[in-house]
């Protein structure tokens, strides 16, 4: 505690060098030497100064064992103690913060976005507890003030706090077991879009048209998610398309499959299959399944665009005669 007075008394000095010469020092009256004015006042304030870092603010029991018996101490906390205290959680903070983000960049590189989110929260909330351990055994303030913020906090989540307490833990779980995980393509209700980030209170859906929207942890968690990335990153599609009775109904589905298979989104390792979805007195509507890795709904819509214009040219170079 010494190095802030010292700090303080030689800044009082500073200061009061700029006043004039005849208050630096006062004349001695009877002969003998008295201290100078200016020692007198930056010992005063000095003193003041000190006086203020060592104000109490509260006063804490510390229950401590002595001889086998448990008594009650009283520990003080003072201002200069406070002020110690949270420049050390603040600069403990900014650092934490800059090496957790430095991590999950790193991971989600190497692994997957998913996983540098877990390193992320994980590494900046272990690194949060240890330095506002650090700050209190600094300053000496006794562990149970953790009694009281246990209370308080306690008291807080029992008046209204329980859904910022749901959708923390929401998170975390969405986090650890990743039922969705970033980058995935889903559809909330009745929205739908690209997981852009899993937070502790709300995950960030993005939307085509640039829109994003924050869905709580817990209504993703308690409600009924479609996952079309979950267990593999290529996704089902369908094109319908109808041809007159008249048509080759055979031929038909031959061009549909050829298109499907020549389209560079599509994957052609899986299965490509054209069927007759239904029969009327004045059209035969077939329906193309195909299989692609596109992630987002413009990206589908672009691909089944493609499709209905390649299947339009194709059914007019082969006569086919669309219903």
């Amino acid at each position: 505690m010494a190095t802030p007075f010292l700090f303080q008394k030689s800044t009082a000095a500073v200061l009061l060098a700029a006043l004039p010469h005849s208050l630096h020092a006062a004349e001695p009256t009877n002969g003998s030497p008295r201290p100078a004015l200016l020692d007198l006042a930056v010992d005063a304030l000095g003193g003041r100064m000190v006086e203020i870092w060592k104000t109490p603010l509260f006063t804490l029991s510390d229950p401590v064992y002595v001889n086998g018996q448990l008594i009650q101490r009283a520990s003080s906390v003072t201002l200069g103690m406070l002020l110690t205290a949270l420049v050390i959680l603040l600069v403990g903070g900014i650092l934490s913060a800059a090496l957790s983000r430095w991590l999950g960049a790193r991971f989600s590189k190497r692994l997957d976005p998913t996983t540098g989110a877990i390193v992320q929260k994980f590494t900046n909330y272990t690194l949060l507890f240890l330095v506002s351990l650090i700050a209190l055994s600094a300053v000496q303030i006794p562990l149970t003030i953790f009694a009281l913020l246990g209370g308080a906090a306690a008291i807080a989540v029992g008046f209204g706090a329980q859904q910022l307490a749901n959708n923390l833990i929401s998170g975390l779980i969405l986090l650890f077991e990743r039922p969705i995980r970033i980058g995935d393509l889903i559809e909330v209700g009745t929205s739908a879009g690209t997981v852009a980030s899993i937070g502790t209170r709300c995950c960030q859906l993005h939307r085509d048209d640039g829109v994003e929207i924050l869905i709580p942890n817990s209504v993703i968690l308690q409600g009924t998610i479609v996952n079309h990335t979950l267990q593999s990153q290529a996704s089902r599609l369908e094109m319908s398309v109808s041809i007159a009775p008249t048509a080759p109904i055979e031929q038909a589905m031959q061009i549909l499959q050829e298109i499907a298979a020549a389209h560079p989104q599509i994957i052609g390792s899986k299965s490509l299959d054209a069927q007759v979805q239904d029969i009327g007195p004045d059209s035969v509507r077939l329906q193309l399944t195909f299989w692609s890795e596109a992630k987002t709904p413009i990206a589908i819509a672009k691909i089944q665009s493609d499709l209905r214009l390649t299947t339009l040219r194709r059914f007019q170079t082969a006569g086919i005669s669309l219903a």
